[in-house]
């Protein structure tokens, strides 16, 4: 973390340099977030399974429907388990679910709330993470729309930000992008790793709408949040509250 923030601090001091915050980043990349990356992608791989099981039992055993989504459905789908550069998990879940529910059953459970972030106090959007074992998990709380459309929001920052540190500090936190998936009200179960884990029924049309029609093969230059064909919006007029617990 300190090393993070020394790179930080040169940003600042190189001023606002599109060309000195490139090749910054560059040399952060290379020399560093890479080690970093490969460190966190081995303990994703050795402790994720198990997150993954503790989680479906107990959400399971106290009857709150989630989902497979994003990345981890998409390991799902193509590899019948996690993508090999996976780093954390992620789930969806209907903006009607107790969120205070959750987070006590999951804490009961070993789980620890690391981060929540709010648009309009949660009634716009919602995204929350948890941490087990040194993995986390990633909650979507996913809100009707128009039709068989759901919105959820990522959150991004803006382009002269360097990190989600900068930006919060600037702007008092995040960009939310939003986007609008088709997400199926009715489940199904497919195999994930010897578990029996829920999807979307629609998850194809989930999945090509959020990654491509393509999204069976592999795609070594996909970077997040990179656009899929799905409807989206970086909604400049809210802000994405960060509040890391």
């Amino acid at each position: 973390m300190k090393r993070l923030i020394w790179f930080e601090e040169i940003a600042t001091f190189v001023g606002k340099s599109s060309f000195c915050k490139k090749l910054l980043r560059g040399f952060y990349d290379f020399f560093y977030a890479g080690r970093i990356k490969k460190s966190k992608n081995e303990i994703f791989h050795k402790n994720a399974l198990t997150l993954l099981s503790e989680f479906d039992h107990y959400m399971s055993y106290n009857k709150i429907p989630y989902f497979l989504a994003f990345g981890t459905l998409l390991g799902a789908v193509r590899e019948k388990g996690f993508i090999k550069h996976d780093m954390d998990i992620d789930v969806g879940l209907w903006n009607t679910t107790d969120r205070a529910k959750v987070q006590n059953i999951l804490e009961r459970a070993g789980f620890r709330l690391i981060r929540r972030i709010l648009v309009d106090e949660g009634e716009f959007a919602c995204e929350e993470t948890y941490e087990y074992q040194n993995v986390s998990i990633d909650l979507f709380y996913f809100y009707p729309y128009d039709g068989n459309l759901s919105s959820l929001c990522a959150f991004v920052t803006h382009p002269d930000s360097l990190s989600w540190r900068k930006e919060i500090q600037k702007y008092g936190g995040l960009v939310p992008l939003q986007l609008m998936l088709p997400v199926s009200h009715k489940i199904i179960y497919t195999d994930f790793s010897g578990l029996s884990l829920p999807i979307p029924e629609n998850f194809a049309e989930f999945l090509e709408c959020r990654y491509g029609h393509e999204y069976m093969i592999p795609d070594p230059t996909f970077v997040y949040p990179k656009m899929g064909s799905q409807p989206h919006k970086y909604r400049y007029d809210k802000l994405g509250v960060v509040y890391e617990c």
